[in-house]
């Protein structure tokens, strides 16, 4: 096999592991863009800032499909002057982003018949390059699809890597269609989960580098045709070396002397997250950015990586809420920033832990306590957090599932210097470099050979602040005949309950548009509640699921959110419903102060009445205990369990017994003597 970048890279790699470590640990880390080692970057920005620039203009809508091929089509319906954002509808992902979007109008594409799988990449294919015509020349309208995909730029220099089988196909021609980047395919029989050993890894790396080439041939130097590589495909993250498993989207992108030469992110999740993560980084602007320092303000290394100087440095451009110190950045001080739903387009976080925790001043934070969120890009200064990033109970995996589009962490334990600093990283953003080359750290940095970082979303997202926005227009094009989703005349009470659903859903959706945005929707909630779950059809039951619950969550109608959805079988409840019970009870303990101790217990005696996952339930009893500071809180969650404790099995029942020895032998050690 000819393996011309990557092959010398990977023969060489474990003899300077050693080396190059020791040196990194030694290594001053970059304090700007300024910093002479940074000089072949900020070069090659300069490239991509014009590369990058769009020509073309929003049309101010938002178009629902029902599935993939209908996607394909409406992607085809962009042109080069003109798009907007496509969504495969559901509740989620459709609600949070039209939330964020807030366009003039939602429309609805006719429905496309299915594609046979033999088809599927001729369909990705021509969407592309249909998206890319002149619709004012009739002649590249005629054009194939190859001809156009072969255009000279300017376009972005990226390519979009994708497996056809891969449910992120979708996703991955939306980046390509809509950065107008190459598509390249590429098949492997290797598959995430697995941790690939030397020579699959050189089998991989060499296969993806070829399928690269097949559509670039300029590469291999910053500030040519591809500087970015989009990875989609169901395809492994980890390989091994000698101190223990690497990223191997960090390998991808580098030279046979381990100079990169492309930033390497990937679409994970099914298609409906897919694309969701792509249209939220084509589209979606923010006027806000918080940073969270778990760390010590004081004393090295913690110092370096304080937060002061990148809220400054971010204040340039957004309003910045920091959170630092041992008052402001406890897990009292997290909740207060981040519930019930975390507001913030972009979130700087650093912290210590493991995949599943997270250590703030005084106490430790888990994976329950990553909050609902907007769409947000996060990155997480933290060993581990993206061990299992499609995982919703360890760190990544839930920020993903709670609605970031975006996320930066660690696959393994990666050493603090492997990150840069958040000054460092505010200041790149700022500069308006992409998300991952702000966050990558290069090769002359400490820890710049292959390492243990992972970004899940589009190397290309650029942190835009809303009042740099690009225009939006009222000026429709192709998309003139298309249904717009009006809510319609309330049906009646004896209506049919699919009806009264339907115009539910219609309404939640008509009411995220700037026309119809102002109307409340607590006669939404009312309507729903109204209605029997078991008399709506079995395929809008999950809908109708999905919609009542975020409407309870919006109205904090937290106990009836989690008394509701817990009678419903666990195989059957709905993912994001049940993450919404989770949060909802991880919300109201964080609101119990300390002077209602007793409201804390009605809360906790919850978890063990309702049909909740042993995480939460063990989560409550932690958070009881970290409360029962005085012998009576002691004894009064002690008799607690022992109320609730004979009807209780398994491993819960082993939380209650291990609970109580531990109360019984601080109250023993308590008494006089």
């Amino acid at each position: 096999m000819n393996l011309p970048r990557f092959g010398g890279l990977l023969l060489c790699m474990h003899a300077i592991a050693g080396a190059a470590l020791g040196q990194a640990r030694e290594a001053r880390l970059p304090a700007d863009g300024s910093d002479p080692r940074l000089g072949r970057l900020m070069a090659a920005a300069e490239v991509w800032a014009e590369r990058t620039n769009s020509r073309r203009v929003i049309v101010d809508q938002v178009c629902l499909v029902p599935d993939v091929p209908t996607f394909l089509e409406a992607i085809a319906a962009w042109d080069e002057r003109r798009f907007w954002p496509v969504l495969i509808e559901d509740v989620p992902h459709t609600l949070r982003f039209l939330r964020a979007f807030r366009p003039a109008r939602v429309v609805r594409f006719p429905r496309k018949s299915s594609i046979p799988a033999e088809g599927v990449w001729d369909a990705a294919g021509s969407a592309v390059g249909r998206s890319w015509t002149n619709l004012d020349d009739p002649g590249s309208a005629k054009a194939p699809p190859e001809a156009i995909a072969a255009a000279p730029p300017p376009r972005a220099p990226g390519v979009v890597v994708v497996d056809p089988s891969s449910p992120a196909l979708a996703g991955a021609v939306a980046l390509a269609a809509g950065r107008f980047q190459r598509l390249a395919r590429f098949e492997s029989p290797r598959r995430y989960g697995q941790t690939l050993d030397a020579l699959a890894v050189r089998e991989f790396v060499g296969g993806l580098d070829a399928a690269v080439a097949s559509v670039a041939a300029r590469r291999g130097e910053l500030g040519d045709d591809c500087d970015f590589i989009t990875l989609a495909g169901d395809w492994p993250f980890r390989y091994d070396a000698p101190n223990g498993p690497r990223c191997l989207d960090d390998l991808i992108g580098r030279g046979a002397d381990g100079k990169r030469w492309a930033y390497v992110g990937r679409l994970i999740h099914d298609e409906k997250t897919a694309v969701y993560q792509a249209m939220c980084s084509l589209f979606l602007t923010t006027d806000s950015a918080v940073v969270f320092n778990g760390y010590p303000i004081s004393g090295q290394p913690w110092a370096e990586y304080g937060v002061d100087r990148a809220a400054d440095r971010l204040r340039s451009r957004l309003e910045v809420e920091k959170r630092a110190g041992d008052d402001a950045a406890d897990l009292s001080g997290w909740h207060r920033t981040f519930d019930p739903t975390n507001r913030f387009g972009l979130v700087l976080i650093n912290s210590k832990g493991g995949p599943s925790n997270f250590d703030l001043p005084r106490r430790s934070a888990r994976t329950l306590d990553v909050p609902q969120t907007g769409p947000a890009a996060v990155a997480m200064i933290h060993s581990f957090s993206a061990a299992e990033p499609l995982d919703r109970s360890t760190i990544a995996g839930r920020w993903i599932a709670n609605g970031a589009f975006l996320y930066f962490g660690s696959t393994h334990e990666p050493y603090l210097q492997s990150f840069r600093t958040p000054t460092l990283v505010a200041d790149l953003l700022v500069r308006g470099l992409p998300f991952s080359a702000a966050v990558r750290v290069a090769e002359n940095e400490p820890f710049g050979e292959p390492w243990k970082l992972i970004l899940i979303g589009d190397p290309l997202h650029r942190v835009v602040p809303r009042a740099s926005a690009p225009p939006r227009t009222d000026e429709l094009g192709v998309s003139s005949d298309w249904p717009v989703y009006r809510a319609g005349d309330r049906p009646s009470a004896d209506a049919e309950p699919d009806a009264r659903f339907a115009w539910c859903l219609r309404s939640a959706i008509d009411r995220t548009t700037r026309m119809g945005g102002t109307a409340p929707i607590g006669d939404l909630a009312t309507e729903l509640r109204s209605l029997d779950r078991q008399q709506i059809s079995e395929p809008l039951r999950p809908l109708f699921d999905d919609l009542l619950a975020d409407l309870l969550y919006q109205a904090n109608a937290y106990r009836e959110l989690r008394t509701r959805f817990t009678q419903i079988p666990r195989d059957r409840r709905p993912a994001s419903a049940t993450s919404l019970v989770e949060s909802s009870l991880v919300v109201e303990l964080a609101r119990v102060s300390e002077a209602k101790f007793s409201d804390a217990l009605t809360l906790w005696s919850e978890t063990f009445r309702l049909d909740l996952p042993v995480s939460i339930r063990r989560y409550a009893t932690d958070a009881l205990l970290d409360r029962a500071t005085t012998p009576t809180r002691k004894s009064d969650l002690r008799a607690a369990i022992r109320a609730v404790g004979g009807r209780i099995e398994g491993e819960s029942a082993g939380i209650l017994r291990a609970t109580v020895e531990r109360l019984e032998k601080e109250l023993q050690q308590n008494r006089p003597r």
